[in-house]
């Protein structure tokens, strides 16, 4: 057996294994949508998803302003069949499955209809199929969580409160014409839609595996855009305005040139947020997660300064690091600390790392009781644990860290702009910010935008841009993401009202299915695999998406579904929500360790002190 041959057993056995594991994961597209609680798919691809097979739509160009574009699926032949859609303005009409050749000649001599592509005219240059389409028709956004038109159009101004939670679809707004509603469907609701499925150009008797299908609406639970800011308008111009005067801005690490104005601006703004000296970016909370447990394992180098010894200690003592860090922490987490781990020898220190039971001060006291003299400890922990959307006990952190001296990093991956009066995060809301030494953050979630960030001294910064191999080595933020977060943080502070209807929502969830609620981050636990995954499946054929967690991610016995709010979802989304998980009759566990009220911030914090008292 030769060495490639060797890979390839290799490869379709590690395949196999997954599969068998019912742990394969598959990538699922879904079509353009400018929105922060929805998106839409093709009804083929939707059905291919609720049967665990890979998507069959394949998609060109989609969303762009062009004249045509296609997306080739296969047919029942050998040959291929291309499904048109044609774009005019901001508007898409989808055309039955055609040559592509043919389309394009009839296109150009004009004997189809503009609207809808049909050949059959009728009056004003439309056919018969769609003369009698009405077109943006409003909804009242704080009903059904339907589409609306841009903000432009919209009488609820997008910065005067919880009215303007309706989603701002102006990829998808004439996306009436497109969508398959009806009781017969996977979607209950109307989703704006005015037309039934009937009156379009080709009916649903006629469609076969070479047609992808009509759009559909997905309602997202499963996006971590907390605030809703990804779609704000605020947001997108700003990224756009960026993206016209200058692209993507210097493609380099910051090191080298592709740090800029807008990347210090935001930085400063940060550090303000946090209320640090200064802040560092990475290009992804992953990567700062990475930087700081490696940066920090290097041994104290010795200098001329302090007379040949290490800065700290002449026994040597300070190139040792014990890191402490919480069972449930993140992946970024858990890879920064065994990298750390492996690469101490060619850092010059020894590492020793040590895992405490979540949220268990009481074992850590333990470990950092039985930690040798002269030994460097930190301890890193969450602040919102992204499964079981408890919090970290920080306050109980911070009473530790008197007793035995540490460093504390604490990563607000999911509380910044969530949490706290000013947004700043978890630890503000405790009020024991100022006892946290590294604030580590994401610019993914509540920004709806991309990036990392660790929050800290001018002095920790230094050793991280200048140590971190993940900041050193990667290229710099795009200019259009950086300026988009900097409108997010200057959003979020002036729209407070996003955060208080993200908590109310939480509560609303929380009381509806008598389940520990304690941030937007809520798990429904179920426990088996089996019943999980089907109550996922049928919260996806009514248009839900609300994805189903299983080991390895979780323990073994813990399977849920992960919902997570938004300051985009409506009141009516989550009672939706609530509705068909009660109609499901699949009972429901509460997690011991969700039922401690130091799991939650402190009712005076945050107001979400959740634990129903009822199943």
């Amino acid at each position: 057996m030769d060495g490639f041959q060797l890979w390839d057993d290799w490869l379709n056995s590690s395949l196999a294994h997954l599969k068998d594991a019912q742990l394969l994961r598959i990538l699922r597209p879904t079509v353009w949508c400018n929105s922060s609680s929805e998106a839409y798919i093709h009804r083929a691809d939707l059905d291919a998803w609720l049967a665990g097979q890979p998507p069959i739509v394949r998609h060109y160009d989609q969303g762009a302003a062009v004249t045509m574009s296609a997306a080739v699926v296969p047919g029942d032949s050998d040959s291929l069949c291309t499904y048109v859609v044609r774009h005019y303005g901001d508007m898409d009409y989808c055309v039955a499955p055609t040559d592509l050749d043919t389309a394009a000649a009839q296109d150009a001599s004009g004997t189809c209809c503009r609207r809808c592509g049909s050949s059959a005219r009728g009056d004003e240059d439309r056919c018969v199929c769609c003369c009698s389409r009405s077109s943006n028709k409003q909804i009242d956004p704080s009903r059904k969580s339907s589409s609306c038109a841009n903000s432009r159009d919209n009488p609820h101004d997008s910065s005067s409160g919880p009215a303007a939670h309706c989603r701002s679809d102006a990829g998808v707004k004439d996306a009436a014409i497109s969508l398959e509603t009806g009781p017969a469907n996977w979607v209950s609701g109307n989703a704006g839609c005015t037309t039934s499925a009937s009156s379009c150009s080709r009916s649903k008797e006629s469609r076969n595996n070479t047609d992808p299908g009509l759009l559909v609406r997905l309602r997202l639970f499963s996006l971590n855009d907390y605030l809703g800011l990804a779609s704000h308008p605020e947001v997108s111009e700003a990224a756009a305005r960026a993206a016209r005067q200058i692209g993507m801005g210097p493609r380099s690490s910051a090191l080298v040139a592709g740090y800029t104005h807008s990347h210090r601006q935001l930085e400063e703004g940060l550090a303000q947020l946090k209320g640090t000296e200064d802040c560092l970016l990475f290009p992804t909370g992953f990567g700062a997660n990475l930087a700081v447990m490696t940066s920090l394992a290097y041994a104290a180098p010795t200098s001329a300064a302090t007379g040949g010894c290490s800065a700290s200690h002449t026994d040597g003592g300070s190139s040792a690091l014990a890191i402490f860090s919480d069972e449930l922490n993140h992946a970024s987490i858990i890879d920064g600390a065994r990298l750390a781990l492996r690469g101490s020898g060619a850092s010059g220190g020894a590492v020793q790392l040590h895992v405490y039971r979540h949220n268990d001060l009481g074992h850590l006291e333990d470990l950092l009781a039985a930690t040798p003299p002269g030994v460097r400890r930190l301890v890193v922990t969450d602040s919102l644990f992204s499964m079981d959307g408890d919090f970290a006990d920080l306050q109980g952190l911070s009473s530790l860290r008197r007793r035995h001296p540490f460093l504390l990093a604490v990563d607000e991956a999911h509380a910044t702009l969530v949490c706290g009066e000013g947004g700043s995060g978890a630890a503000e809301a405790m009020g024991v910010a100022h006892e946290v030494d590294l604030h580590i953050g994401t610019l993914s979630k509540a920004f709806g935008a991309l990036g990392g960030f660790v929050a800290c001294s001018h002095s920790f910064k230094q050793l991280l841009l200048n140590r971190g191999r993940a900041f050193v080595y990667s290229t710099s933020l795009p200019v259009p993401v950086v300026e988009a977060a900097g409108a997010a943080l200057r959003v979020s502070q002036r729209e407070s009202w996003r955060r208080t209807h993200v908590w109310s929502l939480v509560h609303r969830l929380g009381t509806g299915l008598g389940v520990p609620a304690l941030s937007p981050v809520v798990p429904l636990v179920v426990g088996p695999e089996g019943p999980t995954l089907e109550l996922s499946s049928r919260l996806l054929r009514e248009g839900l998406h609300v994805p189903a967690i299983r080991p390895p991610t979780v323990p073994p016995g813990t399977c849920r579904l992960r919902v997570s709010l938004s300051a985009a979802h409506s009141y009516d989304d989550v009672d939706e929500l609530i509705r068909l998980v009660q109609q499901s009759d699949v009972p429901l566990v509460r997690l011991p360790h969700l039922l401690d009220p130091r799991a939650a911030l402190l009712p005076r914090c945050s107001g979400s002190l959740l634990l129903p008292s009822r199943l």
